[in-house]
C-alpha cells in the first residue's frame, strides 16, 4: 500500500508540473534560455527588439568577460537579422517587435563556427517576417 501512495504522489506532482507548463490554450510553451519564440513575443508589451530582450532574456545583452589575455575588454553580442550582420546590441532598438518571428542567442563558440572569428560575445539572431 505504501508503494501505491508514493506512486500516486509522484503522478500528482508530475501532473501539476505539466499543467504549469501549458498556455491557457493548451499548447506547451518550450522554456529555453537561448530562444524567444513567437508566443513570448506576442505577449510582450515591448516596442523594439532591445526592450523585448531586456525584459525576457536580459543576460543576452550583458558583455561577456575577457576571453583571453589578448582580449581585455568585455564583448557584447553581434546582431544578425535573417542571416545578415546588422550591427551591435544598439542596433536592436531599430527593430520593431511586430516584425519579429523568433530570436536566438548563440554562444561565442557557436557564433564563431557559423559566422567566423570576431564573436567573443556571441551572436543574437533575429528572424523577421518577410
Amino acid at each position: 500500500m505504501r508503494l501505491s501512495a508514493s506512486t500516486a504522489l509522484l503522478f500528482l506532482l508530475g501532473s501539476i508540473a505539466c499543467s504549469l507548463m501549458k498556455e491557457p490554450y493548451g499548447h506547451y510553451v518550450p522554456a529555453s534560455r537561448n530562444y524567444i519564440f513567437a508566443d513570448e513575443i506576442r505577449r510582450s508589451v515591448a516596442t523594439n527588439a532591445y526592450d523585448l530582450i531586456e525584459s525576457l532574456r536580459p543576460h543576452w545583452l550583458r558583455g561577456r568577460g575577457p576571453k583571453s589575455v589578448r582580449v581585455r575588454m568585455a564583448s557584447n553580442p553581434i546582431v544578425y537579422v535573417d542571416g545578415l550582420r546588422h550591427g551591435y546590441v544598439s542596433a536592436l532598438i531599430s527593430l520593431p517587435v511586430h516584425n519579429i518571428v523568433e530570436i536566438q542567442y548563440m554562444s561565442s563558440g557557436d557564433a564563431t563556427i557559423r559566422f567566423g572569428i570576431d564573436h567573443p560575445g556571441g551572436a543574437i539572431l533575429i528572424s523577421m517576417f518577410e
